[in-house]
This record gives C-alpha cells, sequence and structure tokens, in this order.
C-alpha cells in the first residue's frame, strides 16, 4: 500500500466508520481486520516506506505462516484433501507422496493443489499422474516469485534446482555416489553435503538395493 493510501486505512480503524465516495457523512462499521504480507513491516517502518502509527495499528495479534517446505506434515493432509476435491477414488502412490513431500513449493499451497488437480486429470488408472503432471508444471518462469525480494526469490530458486537435480541425478545413479559425483562433476564431499541437506539417504539404493560408494 502507498504511503499515500496509508493515513485513510489508518482512520477508517480508527474511527471505526467510512465515508462513501460522494458522501459528506460517515458511517459505522463493525468488522474484524486481518491484514497479510510477506514483507517485513518493522524494515519498512524503518525505511520510512510504511507508517508506524498503522503498523502498530493493525500488529494486534501477530501470526506467522511459515512456508509449505518448512511444514512438512501439512503435505499429506493438503494432498488428500485436493484428491478428494478433484479425483474422488484416485489414490497417491507411496513414491508419488513421498517426491511431493520432499518438492519445496515455492509457490506454497497454490502450486500444491495446481498439482494435484493437473495430476487428478491426467490421471490414467486408478493412481494420480503425478509424472506429467510436473512435466507439466516446467514453464519459462520456473516457478519465479516475483513477489518476494529479489535475494530471497532467488535463494528459493537456487534450492529447487539443487533439490530436482540431486534427488533425479541420485536416482538414476541408485543413491551411488562416486558415479553420480562423477557424471556431475562435482567433488564427492560436496555432493554428500547437498544429500544429506535435502533428506537424501546415499545408504539407501532406490528399490530397496544397497547402495554403492566406491
Amino acid at each position: 500500500m502507498s504511503l499515500d493510501l496509508q493515513p485513510s486505512l489508518l482512520r477508517v480503524l480508527d474511527k471505526r466508520a467510512v465515508r462513501k465516495v460522494g458522501s459528506n457523512t460517515y458511517e459505522k462499521i463493525d468488522v474484524r481486520v486481518v491484514a497479510a504480507t510477506n514483507r517485513d513491516l518493522r524494515a519498512e517502518v524503518a525505511k520510512k516506506a510504511f507508517r508506524e502509527d498503522l503498523y502498530y495499528r493493525l500488529a494486534v495479534i501477530r501470526v506467522s505462516v511459515p512456508p509449505l517446505r518448512e511444514r512438512g506434515t501439512d503435505i499429506p493432509l493438503l494432498i488428500q484433501h485436493f484428491v478428494q476435491n478433484f479425483g474422488p477414488g484416485l489414490t497417491v502412490s507411496p513414491e508419488d507422496m513421498a517426491r511431493l513431500v520432499r518438492h519445496s513449493w515455492p509457490g506454497n499451497v497454490r502450486e500444491l493443489r495446481n498439482v494435484i488437480e493437473r495430476s487428478c486429470l491426467l490421471a490414467k488408472g486408478s493412481t494420480i499422474n503425478l509424472e506429467d503432471a510436473l512435466v507439466s508444471e516446467a514453464s519459462p518462469s520456473l516457478g519465479i516469485r516475483t513477489d518476494l525480494p529479489f535475494k530471497e526469490a532467488k535463494g528459493q530458486l537456487v534450492e529447487m534446482f539443487e533439490r530436482e537435480y540431486i534427488e533425479d541425478l541420485m536416482r538414476r545413479h541408485k543413491m551411488n555416489l562416486s558415479a553420480a559425483a562423477r557424471e556431475a562433476q562435482i567433488d564427492r564431499k560436496h555432493l554428500r553435503e547437498l544429500i544429506r541437506k535435502y533428506g537424501l539417504d546415499p545408504r539407501q539404493a532406490v528399490g530397496g538395493e544397497e547402495a554403492e560408494d566406491d
């Protein structure tokens, strides 16, 4: 909200009254205001980009909602909810569920909803079609969040790339650390750190086989 509009909102919150366009009188209102932002309003206040009095008028009860990637236990519940809505009777395989939980979800719940809806529409049997849905998800925008600060948006994009790259690399090499490092042309130690970062266990191979580390 621009600085020019902020006094108007502050006046509404203080007076609990609004004046319609073209009217000379104020009308009382009885509302509960829920304000959401992805910016650090304290920092905006310090930069004089957001009024301090409006900030304290809004920040009566503050609730922080972490991104979906930090709420892994919520993902299966959301998936089942969306599948029931878009594909009643369809199921999600354990492999697809694990893949969805591991995904970084830069678009949060909205992105998850779109992927599940597409998976249900593209279903070829009794299970969702996640593979084709994720292919459809790829676009020139690469999931870039332009509504975030540049540094944060860049960090999310890099994390999404690393996660998808390492996951596919290790799957193709059946979690063989040495073979994967040679193909990717990166140091084994760095690859091991990335595996640990994204929760992949190099001791477990795809399909339950024992991984080699020659």
